[in-house]
């Protein structure tokens, strides 16, 4: 095909001026909807990001049984990125993902999706994707990310919930291995140890040294306990006090 050969060679002008001619052929066949989709990629390539999005929803209203349709929400994607509407992109690779059952072509999609959920998305986007997802692997999938969000930012009783409902499902997920691992990397305690070495020991000399010394430590277990009482359970802290018998000029050294 001429329109293919243009494409090829990168003359997108000409390749798209015949891929559209062909898209308005009667009667519609599947050489009218792939050309479809093959002039929204031509306008991709020539920059013009808004005509190509016009285009292939147009296609996607016409022609929602198409064996295309997983195409072109992909592409209708592609066409949101280079348009910086982020939200709308990861939407409608979630839909390509619901929908496609080729499994290189899912893991293309799924990669791309988790690029923008990683670096493009915000908690708020994720939970309304969610919301708005139409099939199950789509949905798990958003779940995921919003779970590993919720784990950089240290909410680790957030994260868990949602792993935890998507694990204990009776539909086991397509990603049901990869939830099961990432909860079991979450849910490892994680304790982080303080070392405490003062100058001093309980024979230090002057007293007033030793009571500042025990006052510091004090006002260290305090500040803990107080961590700990206001539900900060991401993450344990243990305090150190080695018992240590030197001087007060030994232990500076030590230090």
């Amino acid at each position: 095909m001429k329109a293919l050969r243009y494409y090829e060679s990168n003359n997108y002008r000409d390749a798209y001026l015949l891929f559209d001619s062909l898209s308005r052929l009667k009667p519609i066949h599947q050489r009218t909807t792939a050309s479809y989709l093959m002039s929204a990629k031509c306008l991709q390539r020539m920059r013009s990001y808004r005509a190509s999005i016009a285009l292939i929803k147009e296609f996607i209203q016409l022609f929602p049984m198409s064996s295309y349709i997983a195409d072109a929400y992909y592409s209708l994607g592609i066409s949101y990125i280079f348009n910086q509407d982020y939200k709308n992109a990861g939407s409608c690779l979630l839909s390509s993902l619901g929908i496609s059952k080729n499994l290189d072509f899912r893991e293309r999609i799924i990669t791309l999706f988790e690029s923008i959920a990683d670096h493009r998305l915000e908690i708020d986007d994720l939970r309304s994707l969610i919301d708005s997802a139409d099939s199950l692997v789509s949905r798990d999938l958003v779940s995921i990310k919003l779970a590993e969000k919720y784990r950089d930012k240290n909410d680790i009783d957030k994260a868990k919930n949602i792993l935890n409902s998507l694990e204990s499902r009776r539909n086991k997920s397509f990603f049901y291995d990869r939830i099961v691992n990432t909860l079991k990397n979450i849910s490892k305690e994680t304790v982080k140890i303080v070392g405490v070495v003062l100058p001093v020991t309980e024979d230090a000399q002057p007293p007033s040294v030793r009571l500042t010394a025990t006052e510091i430590i004090e006002g260290m277990k305090c500040a803990l306990d107080e961590y700990e009482l206001k539900g900060n359970n991401q993450s344990k802290w243990s305090l150190d006090i080695p018992k240590v018998n030197h001087t007060t000029e030994e232990s500076v050294k030590m230090v």
